[in-house]
């Protein structure tokens, strides 16, 4: 095999976009098994309601939430 073939490290074209490949696929199912882990353990209402925060209305300002701590909260 001749010098101007081989890409760095020694490896030749080939066997480079086979690590690619691999890389990239591993990085993809990584972030499926990740994406399908939070679809089915993340729940907004449980942690609002775990953290307090349950009575909060979306969209409101910090005086209409009533939020301990905030301005406006009696």
């Amino acid at each position: 095999m001749r010098a101007w073939s081989r890409s760095v490290g020694g490896k030749t074209g080939a066997s480079a976009r086979a690590g690619y490949t691999t890389a990239f696929l591993t990085a993809a199912a990584v972030m499926v098994t990740a994406g399908a882990l939070a679809l089915t353990t993340i729940r907004p209402e449980r942690d609002a309601h775990r953290l307090g925060l349950d009575h909060a209305v979306a969209g409101a300002t910090p005086r209409e939430r009533k939020i301990p701590g905030r301005p406006g909260h009696r």
